[in-house]
C-alpha cells in the first residue's frame, strides 16, 4: 500500500488488497479450523474447506487482474487508470461474497458432508473446476508477468514471478497428490512464496527510501538552484518592469505627439499628442476614433494612401522621413506637423505608430526671417527710393503751389496735385522710417495721457465720419517707458484704421487696464466694421499689404516694429461683418525693468 501510494500505480494498489483479502480469508479459515471451532460448530467441514478454497482462487484472480490493470495503464497512461476506491469496492465485494457463499452455499451439491484431516475423499464436478482453478491462474500470472519483462531491470518484479513460482508449485501438489505430507508441503511453499513477497517489497521500500535520501538531497541541491534562478528572474523581471515604466514615461513625455492607429482608430496618444490635440481630460473623445477625423479634409486621400503604403510595403526612405501634413484639433484649429509613420505590431495587431512634430513654431520663425529678410530688401530699396524722389518732389510740390496762386481755373486740379503729392512724402517718410529707424529714446510716459492726445486730435475727423469714440481706462494704471512720438504714431495709425473702417459711421472703443497675474499692460482698440476675412488676418503688418484701396501696407508695418522695439506685442482679431479687435501688449515699468 506504500509502494501504491507512492507510486500512484494501480498495480501495486490491486497487488495490496490481493494479499490483505488472502490474509483475511486464511485468518478466517485458521480460527475454523482451530480446536474450539472444530468441536462447537455444526457441518465445520464445509465451511473451512470453503474458507480455505476462498482464499487460494482469491489471491490469483486479484494478482491477474493486476497484470491487465498494468496492460491498461501501459497503453492509455493517466486515461487508463481505475480510480483507487473502484479497486478497494471490488476487493470488498469478492471478499464478502466468499463468506457469504461459503456460510449459506447448498454444500450437499458441491461435496460430501464428511472431512478427514483434510482430505476430500470424493468431491463433485464443480467443486473439482473450483480447487485446480488456482493452479492454471499462478501458470497464466507466470507468463504474464514474464511477458511484462520489467523482471529484469526491476527487482520487485523479479521477487513476484518468484513468489508466483512458489505459489504455482504449492497447488501442483494439492492438484495431483492427496497425501498429508505433501499437503503440509503445500502450505510450506504457500508460505514460503508469501515470505518471498514480502522480502522484494523490504527490499524495493529499501531502495525507495535510499532513492528518496538521494532525492532528498537532489531536491535540496535543485531548490538552491531553483532559487537563484528565481531571484534572478525576479531580478529581470523588475528590471524588465522598471525599464517598461521608463519607456512608457519616455513616450508618454515624448515632446513630440506618439500616437498608435489600428485598423484606421486611435488605438493610443500620448500626452503631447492629446495636447497638440486639444484633448487633455479628454481622451475619450479620441480613442477609438477615426485617424481621419483629426486630419485636414484636403489630405484624407494622400494620408491613406501613405498608410497603405506604410502597411504593404518594406520600410524605405520615402516615408521613414519627416512629411508635412495638417491635423485638426478638436476644437476645429488647423495644425501643422511633420509626420513620421512606421508599422508596429500593438497588442497582438498590425498597427501604425504615428510620430508628429508640431512645427508652429518653426513657420512662425520662417514666416519671420521671410518677413525680414521682405523688410530688408525694402529698406534697402527705400533708402534708395526716398533719396531719389525727394528732391524732385520737392520742386514739383513748390512750382505746383505758384502755378496754383496764379491761376484762375481748374482750381480743384491743382488741389488733387497738391494731395498726391503730400500722399507721396507721407509714404517716402514711412520709408525713411524704415530704411533709417532713429534711436528711440525711452521716457517714462502714462499711456492713459498718451491715448488722451490721440484722440484729441482725430476727434474732429471721427465727427465728420459720424464715428464715436468710447474710453474704458483703468484706473490707477502704472507707466511705462516709451518713445512718445512713435507710440503715438501707432495710435493714430489705429484709430485712422477704425474711422476708415466704418464708412457708415459707427463705434470706436479704446480699453486700458492691467493684464492680471502679469506685468503687463493692454491696449485694446475695438470698432464696428466691416472685418477682416480670418485667412487674411496673418497678412496683416506685410509690406505693401492693405486693405484699404488707397493704402501702402507700411503703416501697420511700422507700428509692428515699433511695438517690437518698445519689448510688447501686437495681436489682430476679427470676423467679417462683426469688426476687428486689436490688442497691444506693453510692459508696465519697474525698478526691476
Amino acid at each position: 500500500m506504500t509502494r501504491f501510494y507512492s507510486k500512484k500505480n494501480n498495480t501495486f494498489l490491486l497487488l495490496s488488497t490481493g494479499y490483505i483479502g488472502t490474509a483475511f480469508l486464511q485468518g478466517i479459515h485458521g480460527i475454523l479450523t482451530s480446536t474450539f471451532f472444530i468441536k462447537h460448530i455444526d457441518k465445520l467441514p464445509s465451511i473451512t474447506t470453503w474458507c480455505y478454497l476462498t482464499s487460494r482462487i482469491f489471491l490469483p484472480i486479484l494478482l491477474l487482474l493486476s497484470y491487465f490493470s498494468w496492460q491498461k495503464e501501459y497503453k492509455l497512461w493517466d486515461r487508463g487508470k481505475l480510480k483507487n476506491y473502484y479497486i478497494y469496492v471490488i476487493a470488498f465485494i469478492m471478499i464478502i461474497t466468499s463468506l457469504i457463499f461459503s456460510i449459506f452455499s447448498p454444500h450437499s451439491f458441491f461435496l460430501k458432508d464428511h472431512f478427514i484431516l483434510g482430505n476430500i475423499e470424493k468431491t463433485t464436478l464443480p467443486f473439482d473446476i473450483l480447487n485446480n482453478s488456482p493452479t492454471f491462474l499462478y501458470f497464466f500470472l507466470i507468463l504474464g508477468y514474464i511477458q511484462k519483462g520489467e523482471w529484469k531491470n526491476k527487482n520487485f518484479d523479479h521477487w513476484l514471478i518468484l513468489s508466483f513460482i512458489f505459489s504455482f508449485k504449492a497447488e501442483l501438489i494439492l492438484l495431483f497428490s492427496d497425501e498429508i505430507i505433501d499437503l503440509a508441503i503445500s502450505h510450506i511453499l504457500k508460505n514460503l512464496s508469501y515470505f518471498i513477497v514480502l522480502i522484494g517489497l523490504i527490499q524495493n521500500m529499501h531502495q525507495l527510501f535510499s532513492q528518496a535520501e538521494v532525492s532528498k538531497s537532489q531536491i535540496t541541491i535543485m531548490y538552491k538552484k531553483l532559487r537563484r534562478e528565481m531571484i534572478e528572474r525576479k531580478r529581470i523581471e523588475r528590471e524588465l518592469r522598471n525599464s517598461k515604466e521608463r519607456y512608457r514615461l519616455l513616450i508618454e513625455h515624448s515632446p513630440d505627439m506618439i500616437a498608435v492607429s489600428t485598423d484606421g482608430v486611435w488605438s493610443y496618444v500620448n500626452t503631447t499628442g492629446r495636447q497638440l490635440l486639444g484633448a487633455i481630460g479628454k481622451e475619450k473623445e479620441i480613442i477609438g476614433r477615426s485617424i481621419y477625423d483629426f486630419i485636414h479634409p484636403d489630405e484624407h486621400q494622400i494620408f491613406a494612401k501613405k498608410m497603405k503604403q506604410v502597411m504593404t510595403e518594406k520600410p524605405c526612405v520615402d516615408y521613414v522621413d519627416y512629411i508635412e501634413r495638417r491635423f485638426i484639433s478638436l476644437d476645429g484649429r488647423v495644425i501643422y506637423v511633420e509626420v513620421l509613420a512606421i508599422p508596429i505590431q500593438y497588442e497582438g495587431k498590425s498597427s501604425i505608430q504615428i510620430v508628429a512634430r508640431d512645427i508652429f513654431e518653426r513657420k512662425k520663425a520662417e514666416e519671420m526671417i521671410r518677413k525680414s529678410e521682405k523688410l530688408s530688401a525694402i529698406s534697402q530699396l527705400a533708402a534708395g527710393i526716398a533719396h531719389e524722389i525727394r528732391n524732385p518732389l520737392t520742386s514739383l510740390k513748390g512750382f505746383t503751389q505758384i502755378l496754383q496762386s496764379s491761376a484762375t481755373e481748374k482750381e480743384e486740379y491743382y488741389q488733387i496735385m497738391l494731395s498726391e503729392l503730400k500722399r507721396i512724402e507721407t509714404i517716402i517718410s514711412e520709408l525713411l522710417m524704415l530704411a533709417k529707424p532713429q534711436e528711440i529714446q525711452l521716457q517714462k510716459k502714462s499711456v492713459e495721457e498718451l491715448l488722451q492726445h490721440v484722440i484729441t486730435l482725430l476727434g474732429s475727423k471721427a465727427i465728420m465720419a459720424n464715428v464715436e469714440i468710447v474710453t474704458d481706462f483703468e484706473s490707477d494704471l502704472p507707466m511705462i517707458r516709451c518713445e512718445e512720438n512713435q507710440l503715438k504714431q501707432v495710435f493714430i495709425n489705429l484709430v485712422k484704421n477704425a474711422i476708415e473702417a466704418m464708412p457708415d459711421g459707427g463705434k470706436i472703443t479704446i480699453k486700458l487696464n492691467r493684464v492680471e497675474n502679469t506685468n503687463e499692460i493692454l491696449v485694446t482698440f475695438i470698432d464696428e466694421g466691416q472685418g477682416i476675412p480670418e485667412q487674411l488676418l496673418s497678412k496683416l503688418g506685410e509690406p505693401f499689404y492693405t486693405t484699404k484701396e488707397k493704402g501702402t501696407g507700411l503703416g501697420l508695418m511700422v507700428s509692428h516694429r515699433i511695438i517690437k522695439n518698445h519689448q510688447g506685442r501686437m495681436e489682430f482679431k476679427s470676423k467679417q461683418g462683426l469688426g476687428t479687435i486689436v490688442h497691444i501688449f506693453l510692459p508696465a515699468f519697474s525698478n526691476e525693468n
